[in-house]
């Protein structure tokens, strides 16, 4: 296919922009089937860092929902502007607050960590 004097190509950085968020969406998919069905054809993925699958499973089943959220695309360039092509594209705060305090909380017991609470500090 030969690209026209009419035709725009995309800029560089745009270009190695669309093929991160690409790379980045392919790897979360991959870690999502790799959590949701463990000793599958993806097992193998956990000898790139080992201590990453129990790390997500700290999160129990929401390592998925995590995982899915993270790879999903909200957003497309058309060439002009970004445009939303979801209609989710914030947390519901009322959900994930509770789970990423109650999560926090486990953790800084389980390392014997204070926490601090930075609305108290100037």
């Amino acid at each position: 296919m030969s690209v026209t004097a009419n035709q725009s190509r995309l800029p560089v950085g745009i270009l190695l922009l669309v093929i991160f968020f690409a790379a980045g969406t392919l790897i979360c998919s991959a870690v999502m089937l790799a959590l949701a069905f463990p000793g599958g054809l993806l097992e193998p993925i956990w000898r790139l860092r080992p201590d990453a699958r129990g790390e997500f499973e700290q999160f129990g089943d929401w390592s998925v929902v995590l995982m899915a959220a993270v790879g999903a695309a909200y957003e497309q360039w058309d060439g002009k502007g970004w445009k939303v092509i979801s209609d989710w594209y914030t947390a519901n705060q009322s959900d994930t607050e509770p789970l990423v305090d109650e999560v926090s909380a486990k953790y800084a017991a389980d390392k014997k960590i204070q926490p601090r609470d930075c609305s108290k500090e100037s």
